[in-house]
């Protein structure tokens, strides 16, 4: 289990959320096929919104994040 994933009720795919970020509402992340796929959405959001000291479920998303800021150069 990871933190702000759970299995959507009618399709049965994985849905990922954060709350408390825009404007104290949950802010929908989307669904997955898996639930690592939604944890790993999950965790690059808490980054972004909440920086490096956010609490994470996985350490995969702090590589993701450094992928992406070379990516584009920073």
């Amino acid at each position: 289990m990871y933190r702000g994933v759970t299995r959507h009720q009618q399709h049965g795919r994985w849905q990922a959320r954060i709350g408390k970020v825009a404007g104290n509402k949950d802010l929908y992340l989307g669904t997955f096929s898996t639930e690592e796929e939604a944890a790993e959405a999950y965790d690059i959001a808490a980054i972004k919104f909440r920086g490096l000291n956010a609490v994470v479920s996985r350490f995969s998303a702090f590589e993701s994040l450094h992928e992406t800021a070379e990516v584009q150069g920073r």
